[in-house]
């Protein structure tokens, strides 16, 4: 201390009491720690909380006689042990200011400054909608919804809403407010969705929903975990970069829904649009709850999803769970802080201490799903957009990363998504071979193999080799090995994203790149375009800064839309597995069934030229094919035209042109 700091301090003791002396008062009782040495402080520091209590920590000397924690007018109750205190505090959601007061010998006590936490989970009641068929009747309820979990309050009433449900007595399902309600089967097949939202006195709501599948009459619940949506085996995906369509992104590619839904596409993947550096393509994530400034506002997405709605489409986001930006908030003050950061354990170390990252991505830090409001957080903000948005899915990036990390993570991310909207579609990037993905209620995954980030067709089309040209036997093999390992998992196929570098049109020209466009709209999958297959464009999505140039390329966009076309056309190209055939040349054609096992709908027999020049294709027909095919007109679905097709026993010679293809649907056997 020196000498001017210790003189201020007796001339205010002096003047202190002589102030004392002349009103007669007593001394204050509480000094600030401020104005005295510090006899308690928090050794926790100001933070976000993703919890409704949180652990701090403090000192106290020992002329502490004892330590009270305050939050508000709630009194916490402590552990001391030494010099250091203790004490689990319970949260309410927003600003938390919690004060240590040490109490001193004589009534007087001293207190600490303010530790500020920062609760950024919404408390409200959470809906569970259960649903049972019994009879001619459907039963939901609410009944296994729970109060908030931060201010408890009752749970006071709820509401009901599904399109053309009725309850048992024919009233309109809106028009319930009891918790439970009986419903009427739906007359008309297909898939229904019940939403209840239940409230609480203290006017918090939240909602959830349920699934009710028709078949002939008959109601059954469908569990989203095991059973997905209709709509997904049909989509068409198409990947959106904002920054490609124009500035802001967000309503760049709302102008263009229009020319996208021409094509036959309904669902738009949307590439990461949360905050991130100005620098990045949008993987560097410093906020999952906020939209990228370049890219428009959170109204911007909101117009951009009900734009889409009202076209019959349906929005997906890219979102980051894996990892976050070394500019993240958290990561930063861990960083500056070390281990005395809150936020420190929320990326996974190693046995050094050091930061974990994948491959070269240095400013990309894992997060550790081991901490349990890292966990909490991540299912927080999927929820926010599919809730507070109706956004109706989510392609998750390096889901591989947290799978690895924390295998559970999945599943509880799922279940929680579907207990809000069990339409929803998730998609893994990762291997769509893994077992797992489907196992933890994922309808989808990539067209990889075993090995992270290798896409299944990569040496059949030459993507890391100079010269054009498709290895059409490697290509097959391919295609079987994620045939015969998907096990029900929808493939996401794809010639072009965001990690393929130079467009495959670029690479293979525009006669290949039409070939095989057809193998991704008659196997089984989900077929994946990106942003500007419509007009041909020829870039690499990290590489490029500037918006393209959406013009020409008309002849491109018929040639797709033409194959979009025809994939809801024929309905075996959705719903029928997949019989590869024998065929020659097979180092030039690729034909193949799909067939409904059910035999609900008609066979299509498909083959396509990859090899560049006009062939006449033998294919070996199975039995059950020479039946559905034999005694029918050949006409090519794709082409709308008839084709002279040569019938041997046991065989079909299929004229094609150079890169052409073929579809013929056959007869049902129902």
């Amino acid at each position: 201390m020196n000498d001017r700091a210790g003189k201020t301090r007796v001339a205010r003791a002096v003047a202190l009491a002589m102030l004392v002396a002349a009103c007669g008062a007593p001394a204050p009782r509480v000094e600030r720690a401020e104005d005295v040495e510090p006899r308690v402080a928090f050794v926790s520091m100001d933070s976000d909380v993703w919890a409704f209590e949180r652990r701090v920590e403090g000192t106290a000397d020992a002329a502490c006689v004892d330590v009270e924690l305050r939050r508000g007018e709630s009194e916490i109750e402590v552990a001391r042990e030494g010099a250091r205190f203790v004490a689990m505090v319970p949260l309410v959601s927003g600003a938390n200011v919690i004060v240590a007061r040490c109490e001193l010998a004589g009534g007087r006590s001293v207190e600490s400054a303010p530790l500020r936490l920062l609760v950024r989970l919404e408390d409200r009641p959470r809906a569970v909608v259960r649903a049972r068929v019994q009879g001619e009747c459907v039963i939901v309820d609410l009944e296994s919804s729970t109060p908030a979990e931060g201010r408890s309050a009752p749970l006071v009433r709820a509401r009901w809403s599904g399109a053309g449900l009725t309850t048992e007595s024919g009233a309109p399902i809106d028009s319930v407010t009891d918790r439970a309600v009986v419903l009427r089967v739906p007359t008309s097949d297909g898939e229904h969705v019940v939403e209840g939202e239940i409230t609480d006195a203290l006017g918090r709501s939240d909602r959830a929903a349920a699934r009710i599948v028709v078949e002939g009459g008959v109601a059954r619940v469908s569990d989203p975990m095991r059973e997905h949506a209709r709509w997904i085996r049909e989509a068409v995906i198409y990947g959106a970069v904002p920054f490609l369509f124009g500035a802001p992104g967000l309503p760049a590619i709302t102008a263009r829904l229009d020319a996208i839904r021409a094509l036959g596409v309904d669902t738009i993947w949307l590439s990461p649009i949360t905050r991130s550096p100005d620098d990045d393509y949008g993987y560097a994530v410093t906020d999952y709850f906020e939209v990228r400034e370049r890219y428009g506002t959170t109204e911007d997405l909101r117009a951009l999803v009900d734009a889409a709605h009202a076209r019959g489409m349906r929005v997906l986001m890219d979102f980051v769970p894996n990892h976050a930006s070394d500019r993240h908030p958290y990561f930063e003050h861990a960083q500056r802080y070390g281990a005395r950061s809150p936020y420190h354990g929320f990326f996974d170390r190693d046995e050094a201490g050091e930061v974990t990252h994948y491959f070269d991505w240095e400013n990309l830090p894992n997060l550790e799903y081991d901490d349990p409001e890292v966990s909490r957080m991540m299912r927080e903000a999927f929820a926010h957009w599919a809730r507070d948005l109706d956004v109706d899915g989510f392609r998750i990036d390096a889901a591989w990363g947290v799978q690895q990390r924390d295998p559970a993570f999945f599943r509880t991310l799922a279940e929680e998504l579907y207990r809000v909207d069990p339409q929803l579609l998730l998609i893994a990037e990762a291997s769509a071979r893994d077992p797992y993905w489907r196992e933890v209620g994922f309808a989808a995954a990539y067209d990889w193999t075993d090995e992270i980030g290798h896409w299944a067709w990569r040496e059949a089309t030459g993507w890391s080799g100079t010269d054009p040209g498709i290895d059409v036997p490697a290509l097959r093999q391919a295609i079987v090995a994620t045939e015969r390992a998907r096990d029900g998992l929808e493939v996401v196929r794809f010639l072009d994203n965001n990690d393929t570098g130079a467009r495959f049109l670029s690479r293979q020209g525009r006669g290949a790149h039409d070939a095989a466009s057809m193998l991704l709209f008659t196997l089984p999958g989900l077929p994946a375009l990106f942003t500007g297959a419509e007009i041909g464009a020829e870039y690499e999505p990290y590489a490029r800064e500037e918006p393209l140039e959406w013009e020409g390329g008309e002849d491109v966009a018929r040639v797709l839309a033409r194959g979009i076309a025809t994939r809801r056309s024929v309905r075996a190209l959705t719903e029928g597995e997949l019989v590869m055939l024998e065929v020659e040349p097979a180092d030039a054609v690729i034909a193949f069934l799909r067939r409904d096992p059910e035999g609900d709908a008609a066979p299509a027999l498909v083959a396509i030229e990859l090899g560049g020049e006009a062939r006449r294709a033998r294919i070996t027909l199975p039995a059950d094919a020479q039946r559905a095919f034999g005694a029918r007109a050949w006409r090519d679905r794709l082409q709308d035209v008839a084709v002279s097709v040569e019938r041997r026993a046991g065989e079909v010679i299929v004229p094609l042109g150079a890169h052409g293809a073929r579809v013929f649907e056959g007869a049902g056997r129902r």
